[in-house]
């Protein structure tokens, strides 16, 4: 039946492609409305092994999917954006319980905008969009003219209309430029998800190796490993222990997802000092898989999601 989908999937996805239906949010979104979400659905069964129930959503993914889709709040254009979120922060006086990575510069102009100045490892990241950053590591002898070209194609280019990610059309396309942050060992930071349910962490998500090959580890919220994977991706060792200063950033995570029934908040630990990451509305676009797949539908209990 998975290979059945996959074929329907990746033929009704050449057919909207075809008749022009990847062209901006809009046009996507009402093509979705008028054949009932089918290209939703058809990529839920590839993506998560059921087709997604869009009227009574149960599962975790489920309810992510359906905030996507219908939820306008005017707050998510603002704590998802990389740059206003930090006046959200400032103004809840969050930025005393977490610190925030400097921003080196903002790039409202690309093409204006001076990159030789740049003499540090920076890590160049897209404001109002997931997966569009750009590690500079040796800035001496990078290729900016190429990193240049990218970030405009980025800018002038539609945001993964399939996606339907409201909230990235109502932001504004500007680029920060933050210092690239390292362990001693000059490893990328480990990434520490906390998934807050009405104010309270059920769940924690470690990734290690993002430079080279995620792996995944998930955490109770009393710092118990527990037996859930991420469909496709490889584990950690299970000799991996979490580092005593977990115990404050779930503290740090409620703190900040109290202002939302489900939030995934993002943080890291450098040197024993706590960095606020992001706030997600739905993490993976509510495609994130898990195994067994009943977790799906035990965190999903959890949010007493309002549709």
């Amino acid at each position: 039946m998975s290979l059945l989908y996959r074929l329907l999937f990746r033929a009704y996805r050449f057919y909207l492609k075809s008749k022009g239906s990847y062209q901006d949010f809009d046009s996507f979104y009402k093509q979705e409305v008028e054949s009932g979400f089918i290209y939703t659905r058809l990529k839920g069964a590839v993506q998560l092994g059921y087709i997604p129930d869009l009227n009574e959503p149960s599962s975790f993914n489920e309810k992510s999917i359906h905030r996507r889709i219908y939820d306008r709040s005017p707050l998510w254009p603002i704590v998802t954006n990389k740059i206003t979120v930090r006046d959200w922060l400032k103004e809840k006086g969050l930025d005393e319980d977490v610190r925030l990575i400097p921003i080196l510069n903002v790039i409202n102009d690309v093409d204006k905008f001076d990159f030789s100045n740049l003499d540090q490892q920076v890590v160049i990241k897209a404001a109002w969009a997931s997966g569009m950053n750009i590690f500079v590591t040796e800035p001496e002898s990078a290729d900016w003219l190429k990193i240049k070209n990218k970030l405009l194609s980025w800018q002038k280019q539609e945001y993964a209309p399939e996606r339907l990610v409201w909230s990235g059309t109502k932001m504004n396309r500007d680029f920060i430029i933050e210092k690239m942050y390292s362990t001693a060992s000059s490893e990328l930071l480990e990434d520490y998800k906390f998934y807050v349910f009405h104010g309270k962490v059920e769940l924690i998500q470690v990734i290690v190796g993002r430079d080279d090959e995620p792996c995944y580890a998930h955490f109770d919220r009393d710092l118990n490993r527990i037996k859930v994977k991420r469909f496709g991706k490889k584990d950690i060792n299970q000799s991996y222990s979490l580092n005593p200063i977990v115990n404050e950033m779930v503290i740090v995570a409620e703190k900040i997802g109290k202002y939302f029934d489900f939030s995934r908040v993002d943080l890291y630990d450098l040197e024993g000092e706590i960095y606020f990451g992001e706030i997600t509305e739905c993490p993976n676009n509510g495609y994130a898989r898990f195994e067994p797949m009943k977790f799906d539908t035990e965190l999903g209990r959890k949010w007493e999601y309002k549709s």
